[in-house]
């Protein structure tokens, strides 16, 4: 009787995998049946004079937009240009995919290093990140820099904190860190927390060794990573000037960044509403665990347990940021779609914090159990994937405002971009990208 319910268990969790997998697939080809071939905001400063118009060039694989150096996405702009034209839908489409290589890098992670947190569990909880709460990111080619930033961040910290580290990982992971930052804005703030974890980490190894050699190593390791992270950091941050219509910054001594960092984080836990109580709370689920084994170990923590810290202090280091420069536009900005990319990633992490917190096995299923309910409760009403069809007609009204536009009508066409369009128009039908050569989706 044992036998056959343990069975029984084993098959429930492997058809939750297979549930998970299909939700993916589902989203995906919800994605790849809205998608518009046509630019839309951000995506129109591609085709500023210096950008796609003069080809490939360095220096626009690494200018700065708005906040952002966003290389790759840059260079996936233009391959997509010489495949076919920069078809946007397609864009959209990989992009889905590249979003599915991170999920399946942070469960393919936890399967490896989390004792007792199975497959069931882990497609469980990464379920939430499947929610169409990001759906602005899955309807811009675009915001691939937000996947890729978050895919080096979590390749770095991989790579970098491990008791051995030979030079070639280390040289991996600080190129990772580097992509990271030069993917998008976040990889800054990941980098700044990656940094600060790795030098505890290296700190922690090098006071429980009396053995010289090993000491000099750390000593080395953390020189090479502080000397060329900081050197990437310095190249990133040349010429920076601050957009002059962002608001004042709000700094952690006022309540209004407490207010709007409680609710960008409670975000990712489905709370669309706002509650500065639900935000701690949520906050609590995240770095509770992470105190926990840090105040009970100390420098004895193991490397498993200090790479999902690293990845959590870098979420919550990259939120805090988000609500530093944001906070001043209003609370409602807290909730909006993109941020959900970063703030959703504590959920599985959280998950495998407290798997790897918590000794008994009966208090990690409570643990995991209340972290569940109150995830099921948070996204119980954001499943509506009609969303993208919304954006899909909008997209279309804009496509069929350009196609005017291309033959002498009005260029502004607020569907797809809130000003004149004029030159960048022109430089699209010149460059015969993908949507100007007739009827599109």
């Amino acid at each position: 009787m044992r036998q056959k319910l343990e069975s029984g268990l084993v098959d429930l969790r492997w058809l939750l995998v297979l549930g998970v997998i299909a939700l993916f697939a589902f989203h995906w080809a919800t994605v790849a049946r809205t998608a518009v071939d046509v630019p839309y905001w951000d995506e129109w400063e591609a085709l500023r004079p210096e950008a796609l118009p003069n080809g490939l060039t360095w220096s626009w694989l690494t200018a700065r937009h708005t906040d952002n150096r966003m290389l790759l996405t840059n260079l996936q702009i233009w391959v997509l240009y010489k495949a076919g034209g920069w078809n946007v839908a397609l864009q959209q489409v990989l992009n889905f995919g590249l979003f599915g290589l991170l999920l399946a890098g942070l469960g393919l992670w936890a399967r490896r290093n989390v004792e007792g947190l199975g497959p069931g569990t882990i497609a469980f909880f990464l379920a939430f990140t499947l929610s169409p709460l990001l759906y602005e990111s899955h309807s811009m080619g675009g915001q691939s820099c937000f996947h890729l930033s978050l895919l080096f961040f979590m390749l770095a910290v991989l790579s970098l904190l491990q008791d051995d580290l030979p030079p070639r990982r280390l040289a991996a992971g600080i190129a990772f860190a580097w992509l990271s930052m030069n993917s998008h804005a976040s990889g800054l703030s990941f980098c700044g927390a990656l940094v600060l974890c790795f030098s505890l980490f290296k700190l922690s190894r090098l006071l429980g060794t009396n053995d010289p050699s090993l000491r000099r190593m750390h000593v080395m390791h953390l020189a090479a990573a502080l000397a060329v992270v900081g050197l990437g950091v310095w190249l990133w941050s040349r010429g920076y000037q601050r957009h002059p219509d962002y608001p004042d910054m709000a700094w952690p001594y006022g309540l209004a960044f407490w207010r709007f960092y409680a609710n960008l984080v409670s975000l990712g836990f489905g709370m669309d509403q706002l509650s500065m109580t639900l935000g701690l709370l949520c906050v609590a689920a995240a770095a509770a665990p992470v105190s926990l084994v840090f105040a009970r170990k100390g420098p004895a923590v193991g490397v498993p347990f200090w790479r999902v810290s690293t990845m959590i202090v870098g979420i919550l280091t990259c939120l805090a940021v988000i609500a530093a420069a944001r906070a001043g536009l209003g609370l409602d900005w807290s909730k909006t779609s993109r941020y959900f990319e970063f703030s959703v990633m504590l959920v599985p992490l959280s998950a495998m914090a407290w798997s790897m917190a918590l000794r008994e096995a009966r208090s990690r299923r409570l643990a995991l159990g209340l972290l569940a309910a109150f995830c099921l409760l948070g996204f119980a009403n954001n499943w509506d994937f009609s969303v993208y069809s919304l954006i899909a007609s909008h997209r279309r009204a804009g496509l069929a405002c350009l196609a005017e536009a291309m033959r002498g009508g009005p260029d502004l066409c607020k569907e797809v971009y809130p000003w004149p369009l004029g030159d960048k128009l022109e430089r699209a039908k010149a460059l015969k990208l993908s949507f100007t050569r007739g009827p599109r989706r």
